[in-house]
């Protein structure tokens, strides 16, 4: 298997990004702005709480963020590679 390059690398660092700033944009969603928005960008959070039988406050606070980016990080590569097999294919 061939190493990952340097532009692999940067794509994963810009999408773990993506994910922090959608973790932070769902906190700031969920206080401000709509209650159910900032619900669906935790959502990765507040599942671990969930499994946890704890509220997501009661989390440690950069553990609960990173799991949230890495999901959505993860999620987002998913949708990617989703499109570019869709494009080739057709």
């Amino acid at each position: 298997m061939a190493k990952p390059g340097w532009k692999a690398c940067a794509r994963a660092g810009g999408l773990l990004l993506l994910g922090g700033f959608l973790t932070l944009f769902g906190v700031f969603a969920g206080l401000q702005i709509a209650p159910a928005l900032g619900t669906l960008l935790l959502a990765p959070a507040i599942g671990v709480g969930l499994l946890l039988d704890r509220p997501l406050g009661e989390l440690a606070p950069l553990p609960a963020f990173a799991f949230n980016s890495t999901c959505w990080a993860l999620l987002l590569h998913a949708a990617s590679r989703l499109i570019q097999r869709t494009r080739k294919s057709s």
